[in-house]
Order: C-alpha cells, then structure tokens, then sequence
C-alpha cells in the first residue's frame, strides 16, 4: 500500500513538473527574496536607530534621506512585475 502512495505521489510530482517547469525555481528563489528582504528590513530598523541618534539635526535629516534612498533601490530589486 505504502508502495503504491509513493508510486502515485511520484507520477503527480512528474506531472506537475511537465505542467508547470518554473513552479519548484519560481519557489525556491521567493524564498530566497523574502529572506533577503526580511534581512534587508533588520537592517533598516539598525540603520534607524543609528539615525534617531545623531543629535545634529542637518546631518540626521541627511543620513534619513540616504537611507531612504538606499532603501528604495534595494526594494526595486525585489520588484518583479517589471521584468
């Protein structure tokens, strides 16, 4: 019985492979993206504490706006309806 499962799981896997060739890499790189994308987010929080430390108003405003900035490119990295 145990046999059979196996047998039938494999085929359907085979089929959905046949279907759909990109489903398994289009999953494996979302994964990669979020990953990066949940450390990109750790890293901004980071930046922002060091940010709201600066006592020097210009230079606080200056160091957001870059941050921002940086941050805004990087997210059109992860933007994959221009592609």
């Amino acid at each position: 019985m145990i046999i059979h499962i196996y047998a039938k799981v494999s085929q359907d896997i085979k089929k959905l492979r046949q279907s759909y060739p990109n489903y398994f890499m289009d999953t494996t790189e979302f994964i990669k993206s979020m990953d990066k994308l949940f450390k990109l987010v750790v890293e901004n929080e980071k930046q922002q504490k060091i940010i709201d430390s600066i006592k020097d108003e210009e230079l606080k405003k200056i160091a957001k706006t870059m941050s921002e900035d940086i941050t805004k490119k990087m997210l059109k990295l992860f933007d994959r309806s221009k592609k």
